[in-house]
């Protein structure tokens, strides 16, 4: 065993092992940086033992059978890139750890997407300073989106579609200003829409549909100019889809203009609880 100690790279992905993973595998491979599982056929718990690596970089388990806890590691990796564990059947709640832990990480996407997590969205999930990519739709997070949400000035991309969260969005969601996705669909949200989503001048691709937001469309998404999708039907949306968002869609004789490409809203035939009236839908 003592002649794989100083490997540095473990990839058996996209094959049809099955059963657990060991159990030692932190103990075993003590200078793992790359650790590549996934698209295979594993049945047992992320093993505690990964937390002993701290020098990995690269972690995939995705598209795997997962199941259990997601172990309480994160905070001793702090090389970790990447970490994907979407497409499992992990459980539970994360542990809640003081952010503080987490300022000087390295992480730049997370994938937890497709599992089966529960509770409040860790705060510390957006103290990575560096992080561009976090997905954690389709689970079972509830609760409201923590203001704190704001602080993760470096998304990119953020997906928390199909969950149970609740509550308002919060203003500080305006601090994204490299947003390019932002996916909130199919949630309980409430209350209106914040005027700070104007902020957010480079999304492209906006789903905020079938939640329970509510009174006026803020007139400032108008700023979205790099706006392609926007998606907000089944919600109780009042009044008129604001001229400055039609305006997006508008190509001038030069080429030049907006490319929003499809806005959905409960235009007046729908089922929808609240119909809204729409120029450009």
């Amino acid at each position: 065993m003592n002649a794989w100690t100083n490997l540095v790279m473990l990839g058996l992905n996209d094959n049809q092992f099955s059963g657990s993973i060991p159990s030692t595998l932190g103990t075993s491979f003590p200078l793992l940086q790359q650790l590549y599982l996934e698209n295979n056929q594993l049945t047992s718990s992320v093993p505690e033992s990964l937390g002993l690596l701290s020098d990995i970089v690269d972690i995939r388990m995705h598209k795997n059978e997962l199941s259990g806890e997601f172990p309480n590691v994160l905070a001793t990796m702090t090389n970790l890139e990447l970490l994907f564990m979407h497409e499992n059947q992990l459980t539970g709640m994360f542990a809640a750890l003081p952010v503080s832990l987490f300022e000087t990480h390295k992480l730049k996407e997370m994938r937890f997407s497709d599992n089966r997590f529960s509770g409040s969205l860790p705060l510390y999930f957006f103290e990575f300073a560096d992080l561009e990519y976090l997905h954690l739709s389709n689970n079972m997070f509830s609760g409201q989106l923590p203001p704190i949400l704001g602080d993760a000035v470096s998304l990119k991309e953020l997906t928390l579609r199909e969950n149970k969260l609740d509550g308002s969005i919060p203003p500080g969601i305006g601090n994204l200003v490299n947003l390019e996705l932002l996916d909130l669909g199919e949630n309980e949200l409430t209350d209106v829409l914040p005027i700070e989503m104007g902020e957010l001048t480079n999304l492209e691709f906006l789903y905020l549909e079938n939640n329970r937001l509510q009174d006026l469309i803020p007139y400032k998404m108008g700023n979205l100019v790099n706006l392609q999708t926007l998606q907000l039907h089944w919600n109780a949306f009042t009044g008129h889809v604001p001229d400055e968002i039609c305006d997006l869609t508008n190509i001038d004789a030069n080429g030049g203009g907006g490319v929003l490409e499809t806005v959905t809203v409960d235009c007046a035939g729908g089922d929808a609880a609240a119909l809204i009236t729409c120029n450009c839908c």
